[in-house]
């Protein structure tokens, strides 16, 4: 009972360091690119539309990876 506890908190603590690590990541491209985006376009976009936008996808990414596959992997 105590190996399987262990396994199974190991296991969610790796999954979720990996989902942090994937979520930093994507977050930094997105920055990048968004740095890089036209002026033009800049301006035609209300602001904080666009950095909203990322966001939300951001969150839901972040449940998925750091929230939900732990749970799902507990399955497998």
């Amino acid at each position: 009972f105590i190996v399987f506890a262990f396994v199974n908190i190991y296991s969610r603590y790796v999954a979720a360091k990996v989902g942090a690590q994937i979520i930093k990541d994507v977050r930094v491209s997105l920055l990048q690119n968004f740095l890089n985006l036209p002026t033009k376009l800049q301006y035609t976009i209300k602001p904080g539309e666009l950095i909203n936008h990322f966001n939300n996808n951001l969150i839901m990414m972040e449940q998925a990876l750091v929230l939900q596959l732990p749970l799902a992997l507990q399955y497998v």
